[in-house]
């Protein structure tokens, strides 16, 4: 499975995901809330609602192939739907917590991609706190790219009142001014 923006030239069959009616197998309709997600999935003529404690688009993204595969090995659709509801949370993916003063801190030190920062950022604006906190490991990006994925996300967070901590104190150097602050996560 490949995401719908991957273009490749290859004999292997190659199946869609994303979130557009143009993918094998996507999901529309979708809304994430604050207490998980819901959406339509869409694959070889099969609609079907889905409904998680799971937050972020990134989840629904992840999803997609997931669905896709046990639909192709007969699984029916109402059993794939009511797996994916029983699907919990795990603590330091996409994890939501309560802070002193009542700051909400969404932990996601897992992801580590530019996207899923901005899906992560995109996520806490769904949530009336007025204080929020995201905790993220370094970016995977390398050179000049990391330094221009860092100010893609500074520049995000600072339409918000979030303070961003981050474990790569390269990015103190890009982001002067910014309510950013870094630590060392090594243990």
């Amino acid at each position: 499975f490949v995401m719908t923006e991957t273009t490749a030239i290859t004999a292997a069959s190659i199946k869609t995901f994303g979130l557009s009616g143009k993918a094998d197998i996507s999901a529309t309709h979708f809304q994430i809330h604050r207490t998980g997600l819901e959406a339509r999935v869409r694959y070889k003529g099969i609609v079907m609602t889905i409904r998680t404690a799971l937050l972020g688009r990134q989840t629904l993204q992840n999803l997609l192939p997931a669905i896709a595969v046990a639909i192709d090995h007969g699984i029916p659709p109402h059993q794939i739907a009511a797996a994916i509801q029983n699907l919990h949370r795990l603590d330091g993916r996409l994890s939501l917590h309560i802070g002193h003063g009542k700051a909400l801190i969404l932990r996601d030190c897992s992801e580590t991609s530019v996207v899923n920062i901005l899906n992560t950022i995109d996520l806490l604006r769904r949530f009336p706190q007025r204080r929020k906190i995201i905790v993220m490991r370094e970016l995977t990006e390398l050179g000049r790219g990391k330094r221009d994925s860092y100010k893609e996300i500074i520049d995000e967070v600072r339409h918000m009142n979030m303070t961003l901590f981050v474990s790569d104190h390269f990015a103190k150097t890009v982001m002067e001014g910014s309510d950013l602050i870094t630590f060392n996560d090594v243990s």
